[in-house]
C-alpha cells in the first residue's frame, strides 16, 4: 500500500516484566484515518477520518498493555484509494526493536467497497 507513515517509540533497553513506556503513530499520507470496531470491514465510510492516529502506553496506567491490535478505515492518494486495515504493534519483540504487523484490503479504484475479490489476488513474495 505504501500509504502510511508508521512510528514506533519505545525505550532501547526494557524489562519486559515492567511495563515501560511505549508509543506508536499513524499517519495516513494525502487522506486519514478512522479507528473501527467493526467485524466485516466491506464498506469503508465517506467521512470521520482524522489525519492521524496515536496511542501511547504510560507504564503507570491501568489499561497498559505491550502489544496493542486496533482496525481502521484508511483512505489515501487524496481520497483516490480506500482501505481496511488491521495492525498489531509489537513495541518490543523479543529484546529485539519493535514490530508492526499490518493486514489490509484496500480499493485502488477510488470505491469505498472493500470486499474481497479472490480473482484479484496479488501474492507479493
Amino acid at each position: 500500500m505504501g500509504d502510511l507513515r508508521v512510528q514506533v517509540r519505545c525505550p532501547e533497553k526494557v524489562d519486559r516484566k515492567t511495563p515501560y513506556p511505549w508509543s506508536f503513530i499513524i499517519d495516513p499520507i494525502d487522506g486519514g484515518i478512522l479507528e473501527t470496531n467493526d467485524p466485516f470491514l466491506y464498506r469503508a465510510p465517506d467521512s470521520g477520518y482524522e489525519p492521524g492516529y496515536e496511542v501511547i502506553m504510560d507504564p503507570a496506567a491501568s489499561k497498559w498493555k505491550d502489544q496493542v491490535k486496533r482496525q481502521f478505515y484508511v483512505k489515501s492518494r487524496g481520497g483516490k484509494v480506500y482501505a481496511s486495515v488491521e495492525v498489531t504493534v509489537f513495541p518490543n519483540y523479543d529484546g529485539q526493536m519493535g514490530r508492526f504487523r499490518v493486514n489490509y484490503l484496500a480499493n485502488p479504484a477510488g470505491s469505498r467497497n472493500l470486499e474481497y475479490d479472490p480473482a484479484k489476488k496479488i501474492n507479493k513474495q
